[in-house]
């Protein structure tokens, strides 16, 4: 059974956690998949005006690519139950800065380009032939809800999508030196991709990895959660969704004001003693998974900014560190599910090019291990270590014989996850084996 990715009860916190919480049991769709879409939606409705001031300066801006197989991954429905309430917040916004997908870098760049200078301007507009004058865009909000992100992701290798893309995020001006290119002064572009597992894995390339550019998404596993065939809304339902916009609208108001977001003493503290000694190491992780991990610090500042901003606070607390961290958390989890269910690493992997172990000798290997974790008071590996275990080289397929040549000495057990429907596969040793 594969092990999902399961998001910690620390997400469901303040105005996000209560819209969750109202509109979960409505939708099929991932309760993940919807706070996906509300964190980047509202990052990109208060612009670039506050930024992260302790311990990096930034722009609040979250960017998630969310991964579904098609049909079953109710991508769409998770961003519709999100969307419903937040086209209340600003009707505007939605008619005006949203766009389906991008074509190249030069697209992306024009979208929020610059006008033409103003004493130029001003001579056109007094000419008797003026030729076309270039306004350019005032609001350089941009909301990218991409539901073919393979497309963009193939056409970002080797060309300039990928490096707009990355300067997009660190918030850096966008140009491109050509003949008739055009610049854009403090965008504030977001971005939420949707893709199959399939197709991400068949997309991941070296070159890209090494870039950059898919590691300030962060990556977003989506199911079908719930059979709704006919979804009923209960009563007053549009009475709620304005109820939630208008707050939503309050916080959007608050987060264009320009705060310097800090921590506070206690969260500086848990920041410090708990989340940076554990999300510093990544010595564990294989390359491609490093490429997800390296940037989790920036992004966790990121994160919290935005839950203190929605509940309208200058001043990150422990409890938005914690919802961070759960969904940061998330993310990796589902990076690390979708590469060993899809092999990715396998093509990376500085194990790659080795010689192919028999069955029964990573069968003892997974014995030995278990003894070891036994030995120092472990209580089992999970699906996504048992992956980790073998260096990311084995399928399925493949780990399904690992086990069963174990000849009963590994057994599989259901653990529940607090916060989560569903639970974890945890394999140890047989007891009958252990006394052994």
């Amino acid at each position: 059974m594969d092990d999902r990715p399961h998001l910690g009860s620390g997400a469901y916190h303040g105005l996000l956690g209560e819209y969750l919480r109202y509109i979960e049991p409505q939708t099929e769709g991932d309760p993940a998949g919807i706070l996906a879409s509300l964190l980047a939606s509202y990052t990109c409705m208060i612009d670039n005006s506050s930024r992260t001031a302790e311990p990096f300066e930034q722009p609040i801006n979250l960017w998630f690519l969310v991964m579904g197989e098609t049909g079953e991954g109710r991508k769409g429905t998770a961003h519709s139950a999100a969307e419903q309430m937040l086209r209340h917040v600003d009707e505007n916004f939605w008619k005006r800065h949203l766009t389906p997908s991008l074509s190249s870098g030069e697209g992306l760049i024009y979208a929020v380009r610059d006008g033409m200078d103003e004493e130029e301007i001003e001579r056109r507009e007094a000419s008797d032939k003026p030729g076309k004058i270039d306004y350019g865009v005032h609001d350089k909000r941009l909301l990218v809800i991409s539901t073919e992100f393979a497309t963009i992701m193939a056409k970002g290798q080797g060309g300039t999508l990928g490096p707009v893309l990355r300067d997009a995020w660190d918030g850096k001006d966008l140009a491109i030196l050509t003949m008739d290119s055009h610049y854009a002064t403090a965008p504030h572009i977001t971005l939420i991709g949707q893709v199959t597992p399939e197709e991400f894995a068949a997309r991941l390339r070296p070159g890209e990895l090494a870039g950059g550019t898919y590691n300030r998404l962060l990556p977003t596993f989506v199911h079908k959660v719930r059979d709704l065939p006919w979804p009923e809304r209960p009563e007053g339902h549009k009475e709620q969704l304005l109820k939630f916009a208008a707050r939503f609208r309050d916080a959007v108001t608050f987060g264009r004001t320009g705060c310097e977001v800090r921590f506070s003493r206690a969260a500086k503290d848990f920041y410090t003693g708990s989340i940076y000694p554990e999300y510093v190491n990544s010595s564990g992780d294989s390359e491609v998974m490093k490429q997800f991990t390296t940037r989790r610090l920036p992004y966790l500042v990121r994160v919290a900014a935005a839950y203190a901003l929605v509940e309208q606070h200058e001043r990150v607390e422990v409890e938005d560190l914690v919802a961070a961290k759960s969904v940061v958390d998330y993310a990796i989890e589902s990076a690390r599910y979708v590469l060993s269910k899809h092999q990715v690493a396998k093509t990376h992997s500085r194990q790659a090019d080795k010689p192919r172990i028999d069955i029964e000798d990573d069968a003892q290997k997974l014995i030995e291990e278990l003894r070891r974790n036994q030995s120092e008071g472990g209580e089992g590996i999970n699906r996504t270590e048992l992956y980790a275990l073998f260096g990311w080289r084995r399928n399925k397929r493949e780990i399904d014989e690992i086990l069963q040549a174990t000849s009963g000495h590994v057994t599989a057990t259901s653990v529940a996850i607090p916060g989560s429907r569903k639970p974890r596969t945890i394999y140890c040793l047989a007891q009958a084996k252990q006394d052994n």
